[in-house]
C-alpha cells in the first residue's frame, strides 16, 4: 500500500530519504505483526485471539473481560482507547525507530523484555496496571461519546483565524481572542500542552485530587484580566462558551472532530471509568 501512494507522489524520485524510511517503517511494522502473531500462539494459556485492522468500518466488541492489544504508536493507542470503557490495554510500538510510543509499553524488537512471559504474567494477575483518567466532553448540555486520553484544541473553522469565546472558570467569565485553547489530561501534557507553554502534570495534585490543564495559545492583546492558563480539579467548574460563527473541537491530535458555531457551551470534565493499562 505504501510503494503504490509513495511513487503516485514522486516522494522515491524526490526524496531517497524520506522513501526508504517510510519502506522500512512499513517493513518493521509487517515484522512486528507476524512476531506478535507468535507470541500469542505460544502461550501456555491458551486464549481466544481476534485481530481487527485499524480503518476497518467496524470495530469488535470489547468486554471487561477481555485484553486489548494495540500495535503500531501512540496514534494507535489512542485511537483504540476510543472505544474501550473498562477492558486492559497494553501498547505495542510496531515501529520503534520511526514512531513515537509514549503509550506503549514494550517493542518486539527489544531483546531485553520476554513478551511472552510478560502476557502470562498479564493473563495470570500479575501485572502492574495503571488507572489513566479520561476527560468528559458535553456541547450544549449532551456528552460526546467520546473518552479523551490526551486533549482537545478549540479553534475557528481556519486555525489561521483567530478564536473567540468566553471563558467560565469558577464561574468567573474572560471575554478573549486567541489561536485556540488546549485542554490536556496529565498524560497529554507532555505533548502539543507542554509545546505550547505548559508545564507536565501529574493525574493528581497535592491534595489528591483530579486535575487537567488548560492553556490559551496566543492570545490577543493579553491584560490583567486575561487568563492565560489554569488547572482544574473535580471541585472546579469550567466552560466555554463559542463566540465565533463556526469552529472545531479536534479531539486528541487529529483523531476526531467536532463542528461547533456560535453560542454553543462547552464544559469539561471527568469520566467515571478510567481507562485500566499497562504503560512505561
Amino acid at each position: 500500500m505504501y510503494k503504490s501512494i509513495i511513487r503516485k507522489s514522486h516522494v522515491g524520485t524526490n526524496n531517497k530519504d524520506l522513501y526508504e524510511a517510510i519502506i522500512n517503517a512499513h517493513k518493521e511494522h509487517h515484522e512486528s505483526v507476524d512476531i506478535l502473531k507468535t507470541k500469542l500462539r505460544s502461550l501456555k494459556k491458551k486464549i481466544p485471539v481476534v485481530f481487527h485492522c485499524r480503518g476497518d468500518k467496524r470495530m469488535p466488541k470489547i468486554k471487561k473481560d477481555h485484553i486489548f492489544i494495540a500495535l503500531g504508536g501512540d496514534g494507535t493507542f489512542i485511537f483504540a482507547s476510543h472505544y474501550v470503557k473498562d477492558a486492559l490495554m497494553i501498547g505495542i510500538n510496531s515501529a520503534p525507530d520511526y514512531s513515537i510510543g509514549h503509550y506503549c509499553k514494550y517493542s518486539l524488537f527489544d531483546k531485553t523484555v520476554d513478551l511472552t512471559r510478560e502476557l502470562e504474567d498479564i493473563l495470570h494477575d500479575k501485572a502492574a496496571i495503571t488507572d489513566l483518567y479520561r476527560l468528559r466532553l458535553k456541547i450544549n448540555g449532551a456528552e460526546v461519546p467520546i473518552p479523551i486520553i490526551n486533549d482537545l484544541l478549540i479553534v475557528d473553522k481556519n486555525p489561521a483565524t483567530t478564536t473567540r469565546y468566553i471563558l467560565n472558570f469558577n464561574d468567573k467569565k474572560y471575554h478573549q481572542k486567541s489561536s485556540g485553547i488546549w485542554i490536556s489530561t496529565a498524560m497529554g501534557s507532555t505533548a502539543a500542552y507542554a509545546s505550547s507553554g505548559g508545564e507536565v502534570f501529574s493525574q493528581y495534585n497535592s491534595q489528591g485530587q483530579k486535575q487537567f490543564g488548560f492553556i490559551i495559545r496566543e492570545v490577543y492583546r493579553p491584560e490583567k484580566n486575561t487568563l492565560l492558563k489554569g488547572m482544574v480539579t473535580e471541585n472546579d467548574k469550567l466552560e466555554i462558551v463559542i463566540s465565533m460563527i463556526e469552529g472545531y473541537i479536534y479531539i486528541d491530535g487529529g483523531q476526531k472532530k467536532i463542528k461547533i458555531h456560535i453560542g454553543d457551551k462547552i464544559e469539561l470534565g471527568f469520566q467515571d471509568v478510567p481507562l485500566r493499562a499497562i504503560i512505561k
